[in-house]
């Protein structure tokens, strides 16, 4: 939104650097247009999908600050009985766009939202599993996959604690939290507690 004020602010004034437009906007269009390539060089289409949705948001916004500006600034059509109409279509079309790009970027913010309770469900139940004086977990990595979560982690066991049917009903506990497939890749580390100072 200032990105596109400022481009416009910039073009009407005579006195402003030529430069500052296109500065303004780069900054806001360049990051995710590389974000974009980036994915499709990886054959990530959720990064080169989310980048892309984040460009066209900051478009819309720049055309729509930017006609505000030029509005406020008393710029208009040069023909008088063009004026109204021209202004009117022109700020409803930027408005629509907005609208239209803001409908995706909500239902991916809610996604975004769901899966964040989903992770932090699935760490407190790693976490929270044995009391923290018989096995401490390091390493916890969340990630998502086509089929539902990877859940890596390594468990530190101060006394033989970690069994294969604990890390069966821990599968079991976070697919039943989620109600999606879990898929467990841990290691264990048989480890000695001492006390500080301790030799």
């Amino acid at each position: 939104l200032l990105s596109g004020a400022v481009a416009a602010y910039a073009v009407s004034q005579v006195a402003v650097a030529a430069a500052l437009p296109g500065v303004a906007i780069a900054a806001a269009l360049v990051p995710p247009l590389a974000v974009v390539g980036y994915g499709l060089g990886t054959v990530d289409f959720d990064i080169a999908g989310g980048a892309f949705l984040l460009f066209t948001v900051n478009f819309a916004a720049i055309v729509l600050s930017g006609a505000l500006m030029f509005l406020l600034l008393g710029v208009r059509p040069p023909l008088q009985n063009e004026r109204g109409q021209q202004t009117r279509s022109g700020l409803l079309l930027a408005v629509g766009g907005l609208v239209l790009v803001l409908i995706p970027l909500i239902l991916t913010g809610q996604t975004a939202r769901v899966k964040g309770l989903e992770e932090q469900a699935i760490r407190m139940i790693v976490e929270g599993y044995w009391p923290p004086e018989q096995v401490a977990v390091e390493d916890l990595y969340i990630s998502n996959s086509r089929s539902g979560y990877e859940v890596n982690f390594t468990l530190y066991d101060y006394g033989s604690y970690v069994t294969n049917a604990d890390i069966a009903a821990m599968q079991k506990e976070m697919e039943s939290a989620v109600d999606q497939p879990i898929s467990i890749f841990s290691r264990t580390i048989l480890a000695s507690l001492k006390a500080v100072g301790e030799e």
